[in-house]
């Protein structure tokens, strides 16, 4: 499903450059849960920003179901991401003041869905991730765990062909962040979805189907990492 050819990363080319990812090449299964492994600064990060169209190479090529992204244009890349691609991130990133409804139907509203759909795919997905009881509540109001559900709620609703899920319980207590990763499979399973897991949690990346261990911009053996 996800290739890169000779996929390299270098900021500040032109006054002191660092190369965040150097030359990798791979080949990504789809459906699968894979883990992005290493420690900081292993360029890690970077990989998931390259991989989901948020920052272009410098040279390379990746390509999604055959469509190489580095050929994009902004407009297609935009489109992309709001119909291909969902995101989990480490700080959740919702909207404090608005409903967990709201927060979930975002993605849909940015698509232009139609009220009918919005209110029965995020009334899916509030029942799948086990917050249905909160759905007129405001994120604000919500524990670490359930913003998480509600981060992966949102990431799944418009049924993505891959979640890109950023230290996804890097700020969960071990007993919390342990329930959202078992959800976070789960749904991966539910939804068919492939899920890249960035982390530098080996506990986390063993879970996963794949690991890709990455050490100063290159991919290693995870036991180098």
């Amino acid at each position: 499903m996800i290739e890169t050819v000779n996929l390299t990363k270098t900021y500040n080319p032109k006054r002191t450059p660092y190369t965040a990812i150097n030359n990798v090449s791979l080949s990504l299964e789809g459906g699968e849960s894979i883990a992005i492994m290493g420690k900081s600064g292993s360029g890690k990060s970077t990989l998931m920003h390259l991989l989901a169209g948020l920052d272009s190479p410098s040279s390379g090529e990746i390509y999604v179901n055959g469509t190489n992204l580095a050929a994009m244009s902004n407009r297609e890349l935009n489109t992309f991401r709001n119909h291909s691609v969902g995101f989990v991130f480490q700080a959740f990133y919702l909207m404090p003041y608005d409903t967990v409804f709201e927060n979930v139907a975002l993605p849909l509203r940015i698509r232009k869905s139609s009220e009918k759909e919005i209110e029965t795919q995020v009334t899916e997905m509030l029942e799948s991730v086990g917050l249905s009881d909160k759905r007129y509540v405001d994120t604000i109001d919500l524990s670490g765990g359930q913003k998480q559900r509600v981060s992966i709620a949102r990431a799944l609703v418009t049924n993505p062909q891959v979640v890109f899920a950023d230290e996804p319980t890097g700020n969960l207590d071990s007993e919390t962040g342990e329930e959202i990763e078992n959800l976070l499979f789960r749904m991966q399973k539910d939804y068919k979805a492939t899920i890249i897991v960035v982390t530098h949690d080996k506990d986390l990346a063993e879970k996963c189907d794949e690991i890709v261990a990455l050490k100063d911009g290159q991919v290693v053996d995870k036991d180098d990492v």
